[in-house]
């Protein structure tokens, strides 16, 4: 009986469950995700249910409202004649989220980027946002605003931004200038951006690549206030290295 004493403990102790596993065996602990947004865990039909947006230093549930922005920034940022930016937060994301967006890039919407897991940030017509809001995949849509665009580091200052315009005189408008990166629509708005900068007294450092959707320039503070609006850029926020080779590498835009 002595004998069988190990074999029976080993028995048992082959029984006991080593931890909690979904289906296909992964322990459950590995499923967490760390996200940008609120959420909870994914459930097997991986809807989520998000709380918040982070953007610009603003959180918010845009189904609660939004949250008070500079007046002169609290409007609609345009994209191209016809077309606005929005902000959509799904109620999904996986496989059922690409079937999705391409149903939506057929009836003409453009995804530009992401904000969120399940925050894009697309442009549209203003029709056919109308249309989505009342899409059962779509939790909220709402206008992507210009004080959207711009850092909660520069946001915090913009009084300053919007002071007296700079003076003519080149040498004394740059005394005071900062170092910003702009992101851009597509690597084709480039020029366009560049032009506009140097008719406020700003200087482009770089990239060097023609393919980089980001601007890294010098300029006066108050050119900000003259050049958020255009369609062209998306998001501006202070540089924190000035070289001018600083952009080159860059591949994705923090909106939060």
């Amino acid at each position: 009986m002595k004998f069988w004493r190990p074999v029976i403990l080993l028995l048992l102790l082959a029984l006991v469950p080593s931890g909690c596993t979904t289906e296909k065996g992964v322990k459950q602990k590995d499923l967490h995700l760390n996200l940008k947004s609120e959420t909870a865990l994914p459930t097997s039909k991986q809807t989520i249910q998000p709380i918040r947006l982070s953007l610009s230093g603003y959180q918010f549930d845009p189904l609660k409202g939004e949250p008070t922005v500079p007046p002169s920034l609290d409007q609609g940022a345009w994209y191209s004649e016809g077309k606005r930016l929005f902000l959509v937060q799904l109620k999904q994301f996986g496989p059922e989220v690409n079937r999705w967006k391409e149903q939506a890039r057929n009836k003409g919407m453009e995804f530009l980027d992401f904000t969120e897991v399940n925050t894009y940030l697309v442009c549209a017509d203003s029709n056919l946002a109308a249309d989505l809001r009342q899409d059962d995949f779509v939790r909220a849509i709402v206008d992507y605003k210009l004080a959207y665009k711009l850092s909660q580091e520069i946001l915090s200052e913009w009084e300053n931004y919007v002071g007296p315009p700079a003076g003519n005189d080149r040498t004394c408008a740059l005394s005071g200038s900062k170092h910003f990166l702009l992101r851009l629509r597509k690597p084709g708005d480039r020029e366009a951006v560049a032009e506009a900068v140097r008719e406020n007294n700003g200087r482009v450092l770089g990239p060097n690549s023609s393919q980089s959707i980001v601007l890294n320039i010098v300029a006066p503070p108050q050119i900000l206030p003259k050049i958020v609006h255009l369609p062209q850029i998306l998001g501006v926020k202070v540089a924190k290295n000035t070289g001018s080779a600083i952009s080159d590498d860059i591949v994705e835009w923090d909106f939060g």
